[in-house]
Order: C-alpha cells, then structure tokens, then sequence
C-alpha cells in the first residue's frame, strides 16, 4: 500500500526526479573514477618500488671464465670495467652498457653479462689467448690467433711462442687487428708449425711487399712469398706449398745440415740455396718425384 503524502509533503515532478537521477549518475561515475583512479596509483607503485627500491640494489659482480688468463693489473681493470654504482638498481643495471665497454679491453675477446637472483650480475668473460708474439717497431707484442694485439710481450710468453717479424706500423695500438689476409696465413702457418716430429716454425718474417719467410728450428730458411695466390691453380695456393715443405722434410729430415734457403715462393720451380760448407755436396731436389699430400 503506498502512502499518500502528507500536506507538508511537496509531489516532485518528473522533471525534478530526472534530474535527481542525473546527479545520482553523475556521482557514481565520479566515485567509479576515483576508485580506477586509486587503484593505477597502486598498481603503479608497486612496480615502481622494485625499480627504485635501494632493497634491490646489485649487491654484487661475478666474474666467471677468467682464471689464470689475465695479469692482476688486466683483472682489476677488467673488474672496474663492470662496476656499477652502489645505488644502480638490479632491474635496471645496464647490463649491455657494461658487456660493450668491457670489450673495449685488448685482454678481452667475448663477454655477456647477464643478471641472476640473489641481486648479482655474471660477467661470462673469454680472454684473448695469446697464440704468437708479434715483433714490430722494436717491441713486441702478444697476439691471438685473430691477429688482435693483446699486450706487450712477457718473457714466458715470449719464449713459449712462435714469432712474427713485421716491418715497421706506425700507429700501433693494443686491441687493433692486423690484416685480415696476413692473419689467415699466419693462422695456417702456425697451426702447421711442426714440418715434422723435430723441425718447427720459430719465426715468420713479413718483408713490406708482404712475403713470407720461415726461420725453422733447424736453422733453415723457407721462403713462401705471399699468401694470396697469383692464379687460380691449386699448385700456386698456399696449402700447396704448405705441402710441398712437408714433402720436403718426410724426404731429407736433415737438409738444413746443407741447404740454407728453400724458395717455395712458385712451387712448381723450387730452388735453393746451399750452405757454404756444403757447397759441391750432391744436395737432391726436395720436389723430385714426390707428391704433396696433407700433413
């Protein structure tokens, strides 16, 4: 039963009802607002508070796959390459910042730097491994198989290694790879260093025309001329005459004991030279009837 209004009751009209009902819309929508409003600033600052949190800042740097490759000096400017702030938080570390100016180091060939819990970065670090000494402008150098210069030759290192001899670079710096072309016949040279069980490369010297010449450990000369190849025909490559010296040693292992320069620089047309003391001995060619196979 509906009441009837009393005399101090006002009847609204339909057109005050409506506009109650605007208002009753209108404050609802504000308060629906505010609320999604409340709730972003919430869902902000909770993800905000990680990034910016001093709770989760990097507490610490490992630095793995060095061990014994680098001198101290080389490891305390590689561990100050990737320090970071006190303050830098572990969400935001600016981990490929930190891999890209530790490549800038001679020392350092490949590194990836990467975040892991506990509020730690990992620096996976690949040394340059000195793999020749490389003597220019009356120093000498360490150099990787790539050619890239690493640092000043040490006195092991020196002894240990084969040498390469090279004429005069000006501007010389640590980290700068030498030519593409010339550390391809280095490579090739040295990872054929031994002609036999006893005889090796000890040195290759680099004339400025870019010829080749091997000083073995027996003392003998071999000149190879340059690596790149004047034709197309395999007898003019370089693994050819790579082979050729091979053949050289499995057929006269003591020619050095006669002969003091061997020219494979054509090696279809070996010639040599013979030691004065050997002059007049009957010293056989090293190319008749043979034929080159791999070594």
């Amino acid at each position: 039963m509906s009441r009837k209004p009393t005399k101090k009751e006002k009847q609204l009209t339909q057109e005050q009802i409506d506009t109650l009902l605007v208002k009753q819309k209108r404050t609802f929508k504000n308060q629906r607002r505010m609320s999604r409003r409340l709730l972003y600033l919430l869902v902000g600052l909770t993800v905000a508070v990680p990034f910016t949190s001093p709770h989760f800042r990097v507490r610490h740097v490992d630095i793995v796959g060095v061990h014994s490759a680098l001198t101290p000096a080389e490891t305390e400017t590689l561990k100050q390459s990737l320090t970071t702030s006190k303050y830098t938080n572990w969400l935001r570390a600016p981990v490929t910042t930190l891999a890209q100016n530790t490549l800038k180091l001679p020392t350092i060939e490949k590194v990836n730097v990467s975040r892991k819990w506990g509020w730690k970065l990992v620096a996976e670090v690949k040394p340059r491994m000195p793999h020749a000494i490389l003597s220019v402008n009356g120093a000498k150098y360490e150099m990787d198989e790539k050619g890239f210069l690493i640092r000043p030759a040490r006195d092991p290192q020196i002894v240990a290694l084969p040498q390469v001899e090279f004429p005069a670079i000006p501007n010389l710096r640590l980290g700068q790879q030498m030519g593409v072309y010339s550390c391809a016949s280095w490579l090739s040279l040295l990872n054929n260093r031994y002609a036999n069980n006893t005889v090796r490369i000890e040195k290759i010297v680099v004339d400025y025309n870019g010829n080749l010449c091997l000083n073995m450990s027996d003392k003998l000369e071999v000149r190879l001329g340059q690596y790149l190849p004047l034709t197309n025909q395999q007898t003019d490559s370089f693994e050819f005459k790579l082979n050729r010296l091979k053949v050289m040693y499995e057929r006269k292992p003591a020619i050095a004991n006669e002969v003091l320069v061997v020219n494979l620089s054509a090696p279809q047309y070996p010639s040599y030279l013979p030691r004065p003391s050997a002059t007049g001995t009957n010293v056989p060619n090293p190319t008749e009837n043979s034929t080159p196979k791999q070594g």
